[in-house]
């Protein structure tokens, strides 16, 4: 199906962008980290599959894809959003997971909390 990798993309991206706001864990709004953890993921990654491109010939299933190529015809527009994707997902999931092991710390009373407030 033409696009699948995208819509794969874009509903990988949109489940974390809910588990976010449902979680209420804030990564998207938090910029400054939010780049910090995408753009050397995708500076590697981009790098890694123009690498692969140039060197050892890889190619993409053209049946799946949008069409929009950069790196001069080379690399297909989902490998650009792939990085990001993945990125954000990690982070939110990290965040997630911290989240929930810093309230189980906490007890079920917020004890800890109380104890550090005196």
């Amino acid at each position: 199906m033409r696009g699948e990798y995208f819509l794969l993309l874009a509903l990988s991206l949109g489940a974390v962008i809910v588990l976010d706001r449902v979680a209420r864990l804030g990564v998207f709004r938090q910029w400054r980290r939010l780049l910090i953890a995408l753009v050397p993921t995708a500076a590697v990654i981009l790098a890694w599959d123009l690498l692969g491109v140039l060197r050892w010939g890889w190619s993409s299933n053209h049946a799946v894809l949008l069409g929009p190529y950069g790196f001069g015809g080379r690399v297909p527009l989902e490998e650009f959003l792939f990085p990001v994707v993945v990125a954000a997902c990690a982070l939110t999931l990290w965040e997630l997971i911290g989240t929930r092991l810093r309230r189980r710390a906490d007890g079920p009373t917020g004890q800890r909390d109380a104890d550090m407030a005196r």
